[in-house]
């Protein structure tokens, strides 16, 4: 943690009273008694306080706090454990074996661990449908040609031509200034 403030330019503090950061002074304050693991969670949430939040939440409106606190949850997430650091090291077969071993390596709670190591299987999982839809919208195109793929189009789908969508959105357009 204290490389990563110094990469920063951010002071680390450990007292002992409850964490917080102040973003203008580029502080994080830390209790000095809270567990490392823990202590490394909070770190992150308050560093992105830091580096990327401005004001003094104890005097903004609570929705502008509550994005605030969202961000600083999710930039913990990512800071903490880095794809790009985790796609380069062999994981256990067992998805439990996993996060244990995420969770150990990167001395953060299980929890976090099985939230990021599942973060990152649900976007591998819509990337590998998004590739799968994509092969297969390219074969069925590949069957047709053109003239068949825009009588599919304007025919099964009602899709209408672009001069008559441009027509309408015109037409909407004027009744709406009328």
């Amino acid at each position: 943690m204290e490389k990563i403030a110094k990469i920063f330019e951010v002071e680390l503090i450990y007292y002992d009273n409850s964490p917080f950061s102040d973003n203008e002074e580029r502080v994080v304050f830390l209790n000095r008694h809270e567990e490392k693991v823990s202590q490394r969670m909070i770190f992150f949430h308050e560093l992105c306080h830091v580096i990327r939040h401005s004001g003094d939440q104890r005097w903004m409106p609570s929705l502008f706090k509550e994005a605030q606190e969202y961000d600083a949850d999710r930039f913990a997430l990512y800071s903490a454990l880095p794809f790009f650091i985790l796609k380069s090291i062999t994981l256990p077969e067992r998805k439990g074996e996993s996060i244990g071993y995420i969770a150990h390596t990167f001395r953060v709670p299980l929890y976090f661990a099985k939230k990021r190591f599942e973060q990152i299987e649900e976007r591998i999982t819509q990337n590998k449908l998004l590739f799968a839809l994509d092969a297969a919208v390219s074969t069925f195109l590949s069957l047709f040609n053109p003239k068949q793929i825009e009588v599919y189009l304007l025919e099964v789908i009602k899709l209408k031509p672009a001069s008559e969508l441009i027509t309408d959105v015109k037409k909407t357009s004027n009744a709406l200034m009328d």
